[in-house]
């Protein structure tokens, strides 16, 4: 699994060296799905995310970055509708039919029932944001460490959930302390 997130990050950082680009403010790599596709495949993972790094001194650009990058969103969407039409036996396909209806018509991973109109037609949402009790909203200004859901494959069924802060889950900025610091630890 690490392989191919590791793939996957050298090709992005090569994409951001060979066109100029910085991070966090880096487009989508091109054909996302293809590499995001094939990674999910070789790792037995059902999904995979890109989730950038912002602080609160880059957070209104990426907000605005992201909305004006968003065009991968339909790029994906019919790139896994087509391919997932052509790549099962007829076991496997009754499998993710009986799988789609069970779980409610929530499709996973390489589940070849979709296309391109089964999805939501909606801008993500502009700005990055956390659940709290009252529903969703606008993320806590200020904070040091912003985390917000970006490129996925398979492509959201509906982008709402693109720049959702996964940092406001209070399990996960001590995950993200204790792989920095065993990351300083690696030469």
């Amino acid at each position: 699994m690490f392989e191919e997130v590791n793939g996957i990050s050298n090709m992005l950082t090569a994409h951001a060296n060979d066109s100029g680009q910085s991070f966090p403010l880096v487009t989508p790599l091109p054909q996302f799905e293809v590499h995001g596709d094939h990674a999910r495949v070789q790792s037995g993972i059902e999904t995979f995310s890109y989730l950038p790094f912002i602080t609160s001194e880059t957070r209104t650009a990426w907000e605005l970055f992201s909305v004006q990058n968003q065009d991968w969103i339909s790029l994906s969407r019919v790139r896994h509708s087509n391919e997932l039409r052509l790549c099962y036996t007829f076991k496997e396909k009754i499998i993710l039919i009986l799988r789609f209806f069970l779980v409610k018509n929530v499709a996973l991973g390489r589940d070849d029932t979709l296309s391109e109109t089964d999805f939501v037609v909606a801008n993500i949402t502009p700005v990055i944001f956390e659940f709290s009790e009252t529903g969703p909203g606008y993320a806590t200004p200020g904070k040091s460490l912003y985390i917000p859901i970006s490129l996925t494959s398979p492509p959201p069924f509906n982008p709402y959930i693109l720049n959702f802060d996964l940092a406001s889950i209070p399990d996960v900025p001590p995950v993200i302390d204790a792989m920095t610091a065993l990351k300083g630890t690696r030469k």
